[in-house]
């Protein structure tokens, strides 16, 4: 599944909010600086997700917060209407 994800690095706390069946926004805390809030990012999502990190890869957007990620054995995010903000 592709979807594409918002990340604002260097918040104050990791958390993730789904903002549709296929897009969401990730705060994570490390800044965007080698790569290190890439790894935050699948980091989070796999405990979001419960997916190992080696079935998440960022196809498009390396160093851009704007990012198209694909990840693998699942078909759709889990969202719900009015869905809160989970942190981490």
């Amino acid at each position: 599944m592709k979807i594409i994800a918002f990340v604002k690095p260097k918040s104050s706390a990791d958390k993730v909010k789904i903002t549709s069946a296929n897009s969401l926004i990730a705060w994570v805390r490390e800044p965007a600086k080698n790569g290190k809030a890439n790894q935050a990012l699948i980091s989070l999502l796999s405990d979001f997700l419960g997916v190992p990190k080696t079935l998440i890869n960022i196809i498009h957007g390396q160093k851009s917060r704007k990012k198209i990620m694909e990840i693998e054995n699942i078909n759709s995010l889990p969202y719900e209407k009015n869905n809160q903000t989970a942190l981490f």
